[in-house]
């Protein structure tokens, strides 16, 4: 039997700076229940300074837009209670919410959630790939990206890179996810409770595309067709990567 799956919360940031005392300017969030987008919100944020025009020419936003926006103080309570009972989600998380508690805290809401990086699980789901920032990601796995680094973009196109990573944990055979949960105490972040989510929905069905061979997972190839002059191969198999 499955069981209901957590609530995430998938936030992205734009701030005036890649640093620690960074303000925040453009705010992305897209709720995730049960498995499906339910919700979406965003919102521009006033920094009270002046952007560096590297800022303006990366996200789009400008000193004349933001002198329009509401201040932080204005939207902390709405943008706390979207997100303080979710799974707290973002790609290089510690940034997001890092500089999301500050700014809430300084408005007096504490946020606790539990933190999962989708850096972190793409690393150990696509292990093969070379690069892992979300552009190069959303490219290999066909995720539309229009409009990078503004924030609801930003954070919509994380969601469905988590959910395909959702999606993919529950082709693989379920011994072998069992046999990751048992190590994933070891990643970073709470990670682990998005693969213990995985988990939780996936059948008893074996993949009988794979075969556990002294500990290990390995993938059946496919036939090879038969070539004149080449020997006949048979029950050839390759390293299943995860």
């Amino acid at each position: 039997m499955t069981q209901e799956k957590r609530k995430y919360a998938v936030v992205d940031l734009e701030a005036t700076s890649a640093s620690s005392n960074a303000k925040i300017i453009q705010v992305g969030i897209v709720l995730i229940e049960n498995g499906q987008i339910v919700k979406t919100y965003e919102t521009d944020v006033n920094p009270h300074e002046k952007l560096d025009p590297h800022i303006c020419q990366l996200t789009g936003l400008t000193d004349k837009r933001l002198r329009k926006a509401p201040d932080f103080s204005q939207v902390a309570r709405e943008i706390y209670e979207l997100i303080e009972d979710a799974i707290f989600v973002a790609h290089n998380v510690k940034f997001d919410a890092n500089l999301l508690a500050e700014a809430l805290f300084w408005e007096g809401f504490e946020l606790m959630t539990p933190r999962v990086d989708t850096v972190e699980l793409a690393q150990v789901f696509f292990p093969t790939f070379e690069k892992y920032n979300l552009g190069i990601l959303c490219e290999q796995l066909d995720i539309p990206l229009k409009h990078a680094h503004t924030a609801l973009a930003d954070a919509s196109a994380t969601a469905t890179l988590f959910l395909k990573i959702q999606e993919k944990i529950q082709k693989l055979p379920k011994e072998l996810v069992e046999y990751l949960l048992k190590f994933s105490d070891s990643l970073i972040y709470e990670s682990r409770l998005a693969i213990e989510d995985a988990f939780n929905q996936m059948s008893d069905i074996t993949c009988h595309d794979l075969m556990k061979w002294q500990g290990i997972f390995l993938r059946k190839s496919k036939k090879l067709k038969k070539r004149e002059n080449y020997p006949k191969i048979s029950n050839t198999i390759s390293i299943c990567w995860i």
